[in-house]
C-alpha cells in the first residue's frame, strides 16, 4: 500500500447497502474544490499521466484500452481536449455567473464514478460496455446539462470498468420578483451532494440502466459504507504498524547474532 494514497472517489453515505441481486447500478460522488482542480491532477488521473505509486491498482496492459468520451458522446483513444478540466470548468462559470467571486474553497466540481457491482460490466462484450458507457454518460448530460459536463472517460485497467465523469454543479432557479419572475444561475453544489438529491438521481439512473441488466440496491439494509479516504487512513496505519514491527524485530536479531559472535 503506498504512502498517502487519494482515491478518486467517495462511497456516499446513501450509497447502496446492500444490492437484491448481483447486478446493482453504482454512482460514487465526491466535491472538488477551485484549489483541488486547479491543481490538474484529475486531468492526470484521466489520462493515466500520474505517479506510478499512486497507480498501483492499475494494470498497464490494458490502459491502452481506457477510452474518453467526447461532447458528442464518441468514444476516443485520446482526449479530445486542447485545455484543462480547470479551464473548462472555470469558463463555464465565468460565462454564467460574470463577476462573481469563485474562492479557491469553493466547490466547482463534482466527480461521479458510475460502475456496476460484483464485476458486472467486465462480463460485457466490448460493444455492450461501450453501449452502457455512452448511456451513462448521457444520463449525466441530462441530470446537470450537457455544457457543464467537461470530462468523461471509461477506465478498462482496474478491477472493473468503470466511467469517471466530472461536471459543474450550476443550476438554474426561478424566483419571484414582485409580480415577475425572474431565473438565476447558481454554483450549487450543496444542492446535488444533498441526499435527497442523490437519491432522486440514483433512482432515475437505475432506470436508464435497466436494459443492461442492472438494478437498485436494497434498501434498509444494517449494512454500511464509509468514506473511502478513511479506509485507505487505516490501511496505511496497519501497514506502518506493520513496519515498525518488523524494523523491531530486525533489530533484536540483529542483537542476538552480535551476542553470538
Amino acid at each position: 500500500m503506498p504512502r498517502n494514497y487519494t482515491p478518486s472517489s467517495v462511497v456516499p453515505a446513501h450509497s447502496l447497502s446492500g444490492t437484491s441481486s448481483l447486478s446493482a447500478a453504482l454512482i460514487d460522488w465526491k466535491t472538488y474544490t477551485r484549489e483541488a482542480i486547479s491543481a490538474g491532477g484529475l486531468d492526470r488521473e484521466a489520462s493515466r499521466d500520474q505517479d506510478p505509486d499512486l497507480t498501483y491498482q492499475v494494470d498497464p496492459t490494458l490502459t491502452p484500452l481506457n477510452r474518453f468520451i467526447s461532447p458528442d458522446g464518441v468514444l476516443l483513444e485520446s482526449s479530445p481536449y486542447t485545455d484543462t478540466l480547470y479551464e473548462r470548468e472555470m469558463g463555464r462559470i465565468r460565462t454564467l455567473l460574470p463577476g462573481e467571486e469563485i474562492p479557491s474553497t469553493r466547490v466547482i466540481d463534482i466527480g461521479l464514478v458510475l460502475k456496476a457491482s460484483s464485476g458486472t460490466l467486465a462480463s460485457f462484450p466490448s460493444e455492450r460496455l461501450e453501449e452502457w458507457a455512452r448511456e451513462s454518460w448521457r444520463f449525466v448530460c441530462d441530470v446537470f446539462g450537457k455544457d457543464n459536463v467537461h470530462l468523461a472517460v471509461l477506465h478498462m485497467d482496474e478491477t472493473s470498468p468503470h466511467i469517471h465523469v466530472h461536471v459543474t454543479p450550476l443550476r438554474s432557479r426561478t424566483v419571484l420578483d414582485g409580480d415577475t419572475s425572474r431565473t438565476l444561475t447558481l454554483l450549487d453544489a450543496q444542492h446535488y451532494m444533498a441526499i435527497y438529491e442523490r437519491r432522486r438521481i440514483y433512482e432515475l439512473y437505475v432506470e436508464r440502466m435497466t436494459p443492461f441488466g442492472l438494478g437498485r440496491g436494497r434498501g434498509g439494509s444494517r449494512l454500511h459504507y464509509r468514506d473511502v479516504h478513511s479506509i485507505y487512513d487505516e490501511a496505511n496505519m496497519a501497514a506502518d504498524h506493520a513496519l515498525s514491527i518488523r524494523r523491531t524485530l530486525e533489530a533484536y536479531n540483529e542483537f542476538a547474532c552480535e551476542q553470538l559472535l
